[in-house]
């Protein structure tokens, strides 16, 4: 067994020949130097240095080892290949960490003690070529493994999952995130994961990204999110598929979307009394929506558009945000779920059959035309069109102040029944506590054939007039006004949320959200709860 001023001589030599490129001319020297250098130090100085030149040896000799070797770069989309690739990663740093460990006491034990230049300058070399490695290899498994998650679009360590946003059976995951620094909500996003989406023609579409046949709830939100006037369609934050699920037609059946978090909710969650200005307010905001569905922009005359129809205008499907500069109490209105929605083509005369309307949206929430393009009464066929958006605004304006489906039996297998095409009128009660402009204007708007339906601009027009003449000055008036006394609206956040209902909006970088938007991702399994992570 080496005695310890042999190890000491050893690591002296050893410094010595890296300075002399590995020749051995003159080793003798060192070695008498060597030993001279380590005669000349007390005991208990000897005693300081033998267990760390042993364990400097130990790190020395194991960085010719395999521990030492930089595994090769996985595919980042074989999860299994990755974890194993971060493991060994890891270990590698461990290691690289230990022996600089070992350097660094050494020399500062060694410090005061004489010493040759050669070896101190040997050894922070060796250190400063590990700190360098470390770094590198850290930064390239970041790199590797942010690569992994990008594949697989999830979100960073930063997010945290909240619950639910939603249900959707077996075929749908919807979780909100929040996104904390310091304690404070700084961001939120619903993430839904939709699987084996419908092969219906109507909700597919090749024409947004030339070369990509995508969901149209994917582009339909793609055209308006950029839209000067958009603020009441929820944003599409980011976007990715599954090519592993496309269709011989190219369709991915199974996709991601990252959607803006409306903190209040949806219309289901409003609680009876609904004070009539916030209804008012509703219908504006509702209108703005379906306006740049119909021609992309606030102004007439804009680029060309094909017009956008939801085909599943209902109360869970209006979604609840933070108040703008109007109607400072009351939460802003933003029309989201788009996966039925449809594009409405020049000269569009395709059939209820071959648009599969009756396959989509929900039961007794559809217009006439959505059921049966020949309607009663009327020659002709009606296809879908921005005055079908019109009856979805006027019917989920019913639904809110009627609180009850406008009688069942209002649908058969053909269409509406000839004694029930319009929702029913209003009762007493309604008729008491709101203005005949306003359930005048909603009986309109679900009148039974399209072309007795005001159009989407007149609703506008009439709208604007019933907040100037209804809504006793709320437009404009300030939070601490007293006019709001008698009309706050009865809706609350989740009681559960422990959060704050706003935060800071990041607007959230894509490698937050998932990764560079329409990148092709494989999902993982979908768990039968229907509130599986993604």
């Amino acid at each position: 067994m080496a005695t310890a001023v042999d190890a000491y001589i050893d690591l002296e030599v050893r410094a010595w020949a890296h300075t002399k490129n590995g020749r051995m001319k003159g080793v003798h020297g060192i070695r008498t130097r060597s030993r001279n250098l380590w005669n000349r130090l007390l005991v208990a100085e000897r005693n300081a240095l033998t267990p760390t030149i042993d364990a400097l040896r130990t790190a020395l000799d194991n960085a010719g080892t395999p521990a030492f070797d930089v595994p090769p770069p996985p595919d980042v989309t074989d999860n299994n290949a990755v974890a194993a690739y971060s493991t060994a990663v890891t270990a590698l740093s461990v290691a690289r960490t230990e022996f600089i460990q070992a350097i660094n006491n050494y020399l500062t034990l060694r410090a005061p003690y004489p010493k040759a230049d050669f070896a101190e300058a040997w050894l922070d070399s060796l250190r400063i070529d590990q700190e360098r490695n470390r770094t590198a290899e850290a930064a390239e498994r970041a790199r590797i493994v942010g690569g992994d998650r990008i594949a697989s679009g999830t979100l960073s360590s930063r997010w945290t999952a909240v619950g639910p946003a939603g249900t959707g059976g077996n075929r749908k995951s919807i979780i909100t995130y929040i996104k904390t620094v310091a304690g404070l909500v700084v961001d939120r996003v619903v993430v839904k994961d939709e699987r084996d989406m419908f092969d219906f023609a109507s909700v597919w579409d090749s024409a947004t990204i030339i070369g990509r046949n995508l969901p149209t709830e994917i582009t339909t939100m793609l055209r308006v999110r950029s839209r000067i006037g958009s603020q009441n369609i929820v944003k599409l934050r980011n976007w990715r598929v599954d090519d592993a699920t496309a269709h011989e037609s190219g369709r991915h059946q199974s996709f991601r979307i990252y959607l803006e978090c409306c903190g209040f909710g949806t219309l289901t969650e409003v609680e009876r009394p609904v004070p009539e200005p916030f209804i008012w307010k509703l219908f504006e905001d509702l209108v703005n929506a379906c306006v740049i569905l119909d021609r992309g922009d606030v102004d007439p005359g804009g680029a060309s558009w094909d017009p956008i129809v939801h085909r599943d205008m209902k109360l869970d499907n209006i979604f609840l945000s933070d108040p703008g500069k109007s109607f400072c109490w009351y939460p802003t209105a933003k029309l989201g779920d788009f996966g039925p929605a449809m594009f409405v083509l020049p000269n569009d005369r395709r059939t209820v059959a071959q648009l599969s309307h009756v396959e989509v949206g929900t039961p007794q929430s559809r217009p006439p035309e959505q059921l049966n393009s020949t309607l009663a009464g009327s020659a002709g066929v009606w296809p879908m069109s921005t005055q079908s958006n019109v009856w979805g605004i006027g019917f989920l304006m019913w639904r809110l102040i009627q609180r009850r489906q406008a009688g069942c039996e209002r649908e058969d297998e053909t269409g509406f029944r000839d004694d029930r095409r319009t929702p029913d009128d209003f009762n007493d009660e309604a008729r008491a506590e709101f203005s005949p402009d306003l359930l005048t204007l909603i009986m309109d708007c679900v009148q039974y054939l399209p072309i007795n339906r005001p159009t989407l601009y007149d609703v506008q027009r009439r709208v604007r007039l019933g907040i100037e003449a209804h809504t006793q000055g709320l437009q404009n008036a300030a939070e601490d006004d007293a006019v709001w006394a008698d009309d706050l609206l009865p809706i609350y956040a989740d009681e559960n949320e422990n959060w704050a209902v706003t935060g800071i909006q990041t607007g959230g970088r894509q490698e937050d959200l998932g990764g560079s938007a329409g990148l092709i991702m494989t999902f993982p399994p979908l768990s039968s709860s229907s509130e599986d992570e993604g």
